[in-house]
This record gives C-alpha cells, structure tokens and sequence, in this order.
C-alpha cells in the first residue's frame, strides 16, 4: 500500500492493491486513497466466507455514509 500512497493523485490510472484487506484500518486506508480495486481473498481464507462485510460493519452506518 505504500507505493499506492505515493502513486496517488500523481498518476493518471485506477490503482489496485493485492495486499487485502484484513481489518477496518485496511479497508480506511484503500478508501482514502481512492483505490478501485482490492482483494480479501486471504481473509476469506482464514475466517470464512462469513467475513465478507465485517472490514465495511465498523466503518459504515446503515445509510452507507462513513461514520463521524
């Protein structure tokens, strides 16, 4: 995520991260950097397919908005 960070906003392209998202903190940071694309495939992995929303449940409210 490091070269995403420094990549953003100074190239012209959708950028991507293959590092996953694990957590909440993970999630915030692609989210911040605008990136399109990530993965969760290892999280799936570990914890079950039953994961698949619980980076986005500490983040988000119900409406969709991010939580202040």
């Amino acid at each position: 995520m490091f070269w995403i960070v420094i990549l953003y906003r100074r190239i012209d392209a959708n950028l991507t991260t293959t590092s996953g998202i694990h957590n909440k903190v993970d999630l915030l940071k692609v989210v911040i950097v605008e990136v399109k694309i990530t993965q969760m495939a290892s999280a799936l992995l570990h914890h079950g397919i039953e994961y698949i929303s619980t980076p986005k449940e500490g983040i988000f409210n119900l409406d969709g908005r991010i939580r202040g």
